[in-house]
């Protein structure tokens, strides 16, 4: 059994929310298997995995607290951030699916290496030319990976 933290539970709403949402999911993607040149849907890396898993899950522990200011997290995993950046919104809709098109199209390593990187660094050229791109300034990449460092799976 998968077990979740109750912070990310609440993100969703409530246990029940986050139980319908996958099961929501779950039946978009055996549809999904019956279309030609229609792109997938698309979820919260959190439902997408109980969804696909087709697993239950617990809600453990209390809010984790997010890092202290004095020190800023510089190193993240690929699924923290994603989910960062799921929660974060950029134009009125989830940056998340903005940032996985945007990365797309820079095709290469870039592409690569975000498809892959088991971590992903406050301070890499990827990054840096993200938030250039998005108009996300310092102080706003810093709180992402804040948000993304306070999430545990």
């Amino acid at each position: 059994m998968k077990q979740i933290p109750a912070n990310i539970v609440e993100v969703f709403g409530t246990e029940d929310d986050l139980r319908k949402r996958a099961a929501a999911f779950r039946e978009a993607l055996a549809e999904h298997r019956l279309t030609v040149d229609t792109p997938a849907p698309v979820e919260h890396p959190v439902v997408e995995s109980l969804a696909r898993e087709d697993e239950d899950f617990e809600v453990v522990g209390a809010e984790v607290p997010p890092p202290s200011p004095e020190r800023k997290p510089v190193v993240v995993t690929r699924f923290q951030i994603k989910a960062a950046l799921f929660l974060k919104r950029h134009k009125n809709q989830p940056a998340l699916p903005q940032v996985e098109t945007y990365m797309a199209r820079q095709g290469g390593l870039q592409a690569l290496a975000w498809r892959e990187a088991n971590e992903i660094h406050r301070y890499s050229p990827t990054v840096l030319e993200v938030a250039e791109n998005f108009g996300w300034g310092a102080e706003e990449v810093d709180e992402l990976f804040a948000t993304a460092a306070a999430i545990r799976v």
